[in-house]
């Protein structure tokens, strides 16, 4: 069965790892970081594409690195986006559905 190009890459520096280990890994490292071009290089065009297409991405990796996971005394672990301080109560109120009239009678009525 063909495989996909993913997993020939996958097995390609799977090879290419063991076979010359960090030595690889360094020369993969400055291959990558030559199509780095800094902004100060760039014209007025290219610096307003690159900067509306990081725009674009920056909310949602702030949505996943900003999650954080809390454990509390009980040991029960939950996640949150904003620390928390205190204890919060989340209490439920029932949603009555009737009509204003009997909405207001409900009010003034003495109990």
């Amino acid at each position: 069965m063909a495989k996909y190009k993913s997993q020939r890459m996958k097995e390609y520096r799977a090879r290419k790892k063991a076979s010359l280990g960090t030595v690889w890994l360094q020369m993969e490292s400055q291959r990558v970081m030559k199509y780095y071009v800094p902004t100060a290089d760039l014209n007025k065009k290219q610096k307003t594409e690159r900067r509306l297409r990081i725009k674009k991405n920056v909310p949602n990796a702030s949505l996943h690195s900003s999650t954080i996971i809390l454990e509390d005394e009980n040991s029960v672990s939950s996640m949150s986006n904003i620390p928390v301080t205190e204890t919060l109560l989340i209490v439920k109120l029932p949603s009555y559905r009737t009509s204003g009239k009997k909405r207001s009678q409900r009010a003034l009525s003495i109990n």
